[in-house]
């Protein structure tokens, strides 16, 4: 009966937890997914290139990145701190504790860490909806360049005018 309560506490424990901190970890992810078409259009303002192959690249290079030391850390934590053996079916509690501990606190100081990152985003609401209105009109007048209008300028397939440089490209 006393094993019964522990589990019933364990798990509602673990579902309220799970609860409140799902919508924390999807906005942790799809919030930097989101800022990187305003990332894009204020470069292709400021330079008059889209590069979105470029920004996406270093994003997915680095979520990766990230991943892999992550893992890689974790493993040598594991077998330094918390006395993992390779091969063993059975480790020692050690190794429980360290995980309870390797998991959540690295995610929260990185996490932390991003949401600072983030208050300091210098692209708000207001400057995304000016750079999109001036790219939409520097599109309707002809493809921009540095900031100029294009002279030889062809439409592309997405409906927006193709610099000299894309329409080599194409």
């Amino acid at each position: 009966c006393l094993s019964f309560f522990s589990f019933l506490l364990s798990f509602s424990l673990s579902f309220s937890l799970f609860f409140f901190s799902s919508p924390f970890l999807s906005c942790s992810s799809s919030l930097f997914r989101s800022m990187l078409p305003d990332c894009i259009d204020d470069a292709e303002l400021e330079f008059g290139v889209r590069r979105e192959a470029l920004f996406y690249a270093f994003f997915v290079f680095f979520m990766k990145f990230a991943i892999g030391a992550a893992l890689g850390l974790s493993t040598i934590a594991l077998e330094a701190i918390g006395g993992y053996k390779t091969g063993e079916c059975t480790q020692p509690e050690s190794v429980v504790m360290t995980l309870r501990i390797l998991l959540p606190a690295p995610a929260v100081v990185c996490l932390c860490i991003s949401f600072y990152f983030l208050y300091k985003y210098p692209i708000d609401a207001q400057r995304a909806r000016a750079t999109r209105s001036k790219l939409t009109r520097s599109t309707i007048g002809g493809s921009t360049e540095n900031g100029m209008l294009s002279s030889s300028s062809k439409p592309s397939s997405e409906g927006r005018s193709a610099t000299t440089e894309e329409s080599s490209l194409l």
